[in-house]
């Protein structure tokens, strides 16, 4: 009997052993343990639910909701055009490289520094509660690849940007252009201050990109904020 005790104690720990084994061989893959990925997906849901706790309606639109320490946020919008003038086509996930940027976006390839374009829906909703008549217009007036939500973008060169694997450096605002106006008269206007317009970047990682995936600052250089005398 002793003998098969014995032998049951060493089967256990054996399975133990390789169970174990697995996991540090699966680390070694994939970057993170099963505990780390819980983690990671605990934190996106509390991610969400901060963003939820912060939405509103275009008419109900402050000045600026995003708290200007929030480094992190979700996408919710994604869209691309094959050329210059057509229509953004929403897409529900995609892929972004050094190479093209947005896979099926003809900026990527053919502008190093304005591969990738992001607007913020709080910075939208302001320019649009700055016109007149108030306008309900679709974010993709702005013809931005990407649409974030919680998150203040940071308004400075050089300030890097995390969204899973993908890594985008800030290379400038992205300026408004008379197409706002041809779009809705006051528009250009109403995105001039305060890089409500969005911020250009270029790829330093590609990776793919999702709905809902988390956007987060992995840093930025102080801000410079010009006064007149």
């Amino acid at each position: 009997m002793t003998d098969i005790i014995n032998f049951n104690k060493y089967r256990k720990q054996k399975a133990r052993d390789d169970k174990k084994s697995r996991a540090q061989e699966n680390i070694a893959k994939q970057g993170r343990n099963k505990q780390q990925k819980i983690s990671d997906r605990q934190e996106t849901i509390a991610t969400t639910k901060r963003v939820d706790d912060h939405k509103i309606s275009s008419h109900e639109a402050p000045k600026d909701i995003a708290p200007k320490n929030s480094k992190t946020g979700l996408i919710i919008g994604l869209a691309r055009r094959a050329q210059r003038r057509d229509p953004m086509e929403l897409i529900d996930h995609g892929v972004i490289s050094p190479k093209a940027g947005l896979e099926g976006d003809f900026k990527g390839s053919k502008h190093a520094t304005r591969q990738i374009s992001i607007l913020s829906i709080e910075d939208w909703q302001a320019a649009l509660a700055d016109i007149a008549d108030k306008p309900e217009l679709d974010w993709t007036v702005r013809r931005a690849n990407i649409l974030c939500q919680g998150i203040r973008l940071p308004r400075v060169k050089g300030a890097r940007l995390k969204i899973g694997e993908i890594v985008l450096e800030v290379t400038g605002q992205t300026s408004p252009c008379a197409r706002m106006d041809e779009a809705h008269q006051g528009l250009l206007k109403a995105l001039h201050p305060n890089w409500r317009g969005g911020v250009l970047c270029r790829v330093i990682q590609g990776g793919p990109i999702s709905l809902q995936d988390a956007i987060t600052i992995l840093s930025s250089p102080p801000e410079i904020v010009r006064k007149l005398p």
